[in-house]
């Protein structure tokens, strides 16, 4: 009898420690996904076109974690006080009471994800643009003899000056964007240049946009 209720106790722990790991890796994967995106999108870049491991997903929800430490110690004392009330008032709301409280929290753990991806990426994209986009450096790229002269025209200074920032290599392109230096507010033309298109390219030890 007391072994039956150990081995079940045990199974228990082993249930719970389950449906943590797996909740709390889909909500990294939630607040990742929502940061990347909203991110890309500040630049008008569409997610899908960028080549992003799953992995490095689950990098970004840590780094929303990481961002937010209130918010994520808050959540996490709340989470301890939801278990400890469950546990505590178990018999009174019944199997059906403490499932459908459980299932609204897993939702409500969800839209915090998606709440704190989306804020995380406007609060960097808008230090990346106060800060004349400091993590991003000047790029100098050559085209193919063979491409087109309007694609050279529409590049304009960032072939000729070397004025574009690389802010992405992905999917066998690159992501290009040319700031103002001194005009932060002004929204951003971003640019998808093949690599097949390139001849060469240089990274820049520069991290200053062009006036």
């Amino acid at each position: 009898m007391s072994d039956g209720s150990k081995s079940l106790s045990l199974g228990d722990v082993v249930s719970v420690a389950t449906f943590a790991i797996a909740l709390l890796t889909a909500w990294l994967y939630v607040a990742g996904w929502s940061y990347t995106y909203h991110y890309f999108d500040r630049f008008r870049i569409p997610l899908l076109m960028v080549d992003l491991p799953k992995e490095q997903v689950f990098i970004y929800g840590g780094l929303v974690t990481w961002k937010n430490p209130g918010a994520a110690v808050g959540i996490g004392a709340c989470i301890i006080a939801f278990i400890w009330a469950c546990t505590r008032w178990s018999q009174r709301l019944g199997r059906f009471g403490v499932s459908t409280l459980v299932i609204l929290a897993v939702i409500g753990l969800f839209v915090l994800a998606r709440v704190g991806g989306t804020g995380t990426a406007r609060s960097d994209f808008q230090a990346q643009r106060d800060s004349d986009y400091r993590a991003y450096p000047r790029l100098s790229l050559t085209l193919k003899k063979e491409t087109g002269e309007a694609v050279g025209t529409t590049l304009a200074d960032i072939v000729t000056a070397g004025c574009g920032r690389l802010l992405l290599v992905s999917g066998g392109r690159l992501f290009v964007i040319r700031p103002i230096r001194g005009a932060a507010g002004v929204e951003l033309d971003s640019f998808i240049i093949p690599l097949d298109r390139v001849e060469v390219f240089r990274i820049q030890a520069d991290y200053t946009s062009c006036p």
